[in-house]
């Protein structure tokens, strides 16, 4: 079943992007704060998660939701090269 967002424990999510990426995400952040009520800046990046996971989910897996993978993902080189 999957979780309606809001649902479910929280947990840390940390990942390393360019410089600008941050810079323009954190832009996008306040303009969605303020005229969308996105309460804090983790919402925001979960709400980006969401939708970018949904995309992947129609695109590749019928629409359905992937199920969750819980133990720790491999370092070093990028998946799939």
């Amino acid at each position: 079943k999957r979780q309606a967002a809001g649902e479910g424990d929280k947990v840390q999510l940390t990942a390393d992007v360019l410089e600008d990426v941050r810079g323009r995400a954190r832009a996008a952040f306040r303009a969605a704060a303020y005229f969308e009520q996105v309460p804090t800046f983790s919402k925001f990046i979960e709400n980006a998660v969401i939708a970018e996971v949904r995309r992947v989910e129609a695109a590749y897996n019928d629409g359905e939701p992937f199920q969750p993978i819980t133990e720790n993902l491999p370092s070093g080189r990028p998946a799939g090269s």
